[in-house]
């Protein structure tokens, strides 16, 4: 079985060997390329748990955020958008969208002592504005940062207190 490709008004037969052949050494150029490259890409993607762990920032489980919910004295920063904030959001946490970092934290500051434990969520797991949240603050040399990898999808989903 043989592919016919017009080219140059020439007619040509690419036989499947040929075309298998082709996309071998592409498929091999890239790889090598990809392993030089300063920007490449990660053959395997890591879990946003081996993310923070490798950015050491503790993270938590549903089960170890509801514990420090009902133990209080923890303030919960949702790092979501305000209109997602406004929807609903983790009883008593304070909105603090990762995007707009500056202008939130100029308004937070002072509801942010550097030694307080701090728990940061955002959507869920997929979401990565608590991880960008979670930087901002450490770079400011905040010492309690943790992030709630099932953040409020997985809290909603659990029947959990909602405001």
């Amino acid at each position: 079985m043989a592919l016919k490709t017009i080219h140059s008004g020439k007619i040509s037969r690419l036989k499947v060997k040929e075309i298998c052949l082709i996309i071998c050494i592409s498929c091999f150029m890239g790889v090598v390329f990809n392993l030089f490259w300063v920007n490449r890409v990660p053959f395997i993607t890591p879990s946003k748990a081996e993310l923070y762990a490798l950015k050491n920032i503790p993270s938590f489980s549903l089960v170890e955020t509801k514990a420090k919910f009902d133990q209080g004295g923890v303030i919960f920063l949702d790092a979501r958008g305000a209109g997602e904030y406004e929807l609903k959001h983790i009883k008593g946490a304070l909105s603090f969208p990762a995007t707009h970092f500056e202008l939130y934290y100029s308004k937070l500051k002072k509801l942010l002592p550097k030694d307080t434990q701090i728990v940061v969520y955002c959507a869920g797991e997929e979401c990565g504005a608590s991880l960008h949240l979670a930087e901002e603050l450490i770079g400011l040399q905040y010492k309690n940062i943790q992030v709630f990898l099932g953040g409020w999808v997985e809290w909603n989903k659990a029947g959990y207190p909602a405001e």
